[in-house]
């Protein structure tokens, strides 16, 4: 668990001007599962939250599980061999620091997917919910040892993973699903436009998967034509006569 604050002077008090605390610690049990895959046996992850005055570890990796906490967690126990000698208050900035073996090597955490850096590619360290698509605050997306460092580390495995996963779509909230569900139940008659696509050609064959959405959209500039026909995308209230045509 780490916590970073920042304070400005203002006056003669002091006034928080930024404050990050755990991001990615609590995850569902489907997100910790995935991120154990990162962490195979006998690979190296970097330790390091980029958002706090901290020395970055290189940990070899003896186990991973996930463990009921707060939600799910990751888990993992190893070795740390090496530590950057000094901290980096503002994310990793490469030949600040020379890299040390450390006083304390045991390592036990439950991590914060946003501080820990799997190796993607040879000696390239990216932060693990990053790849997972998650979505946090970091001050450093990516991680390269300095040559000399990295060949300490020998020939070691690395994390069998596919491509980095996109982020997900922000949720939306409460209020706004309320807002929407209010003027469906609610509203005055007409659609309300979501979205409109120029469109050539429209699937209107009756009891098609696909019918009133567009087969052939314009690529490129419009220019007003008979042929170009709107395809709208949105959503109306109960009470409106046009409900059957834009419920699409």
């Amino acid at each position: 668990m780490r916590t970073a604050l920042a304070l400005v002077v203002a006056g003669l008090g002091l006034a928080p001007a930024t404050a990050w605390a755990d991001q990615l610690q609590c995850n569902s049990k489907e997100v910790a599962a995935s991120a154990t895959a990162y962490f195979p046996e006998g690979s190296y992850f970097l330790d390091f939250c980029s958002l706090c005055d901290a020395k970055v570890q290189v940990v070899k990796v003896a186990s991973v599980r996930v463990v009921e906490s707060c939600d799910f967690e990751v888990e993992v126990t190893g070795q740390v061999v090496l530590e950057s000698s000094q901290p980096f208050a503002d994310g990793y900035v490469p030949g600040k620091a020379e890299f040390v073996t450390p006083s304390e090597t045991e390592y036990r955490q439950q991590l914060d997917l946003a501080y820990a850096y799997v190796e993607v590619k040879e000696n390239d360290f990216r932060w693990v919910g990053g790849q997972l698509g998650l979505q946090a605050t970091v001050n450093t997306a990516s991680i390269q040892l300095p040559p000399e460092v990295f060949a300490k580390l020998g020939p070691h495995h690395r994390p069998k993973v596919g491509k980095p996963v996109k982020p997900a779509a922000p949720v939306p909230s409460t209020a706004e699903v309320q807002r929407v569900f209010a003027y469906f139940r609610d509203g005055q008659e007409g659609a309300v436009l979501g979205h409109l696509t120029a469109c050539l050609k429209l699937d209107l064959k009756k009891g098609s998967s696909t019918r009133y959405e567009c087969l052939d959209p314009v690529r490129g500039p419009v220019s007003p034509a008979p042929r170009s026909s709107p395809g709208p995308t949105g959503s109306c209230p109960a009470t409106a006569r046009t409900r059957p045509r834009c419920s699409s």
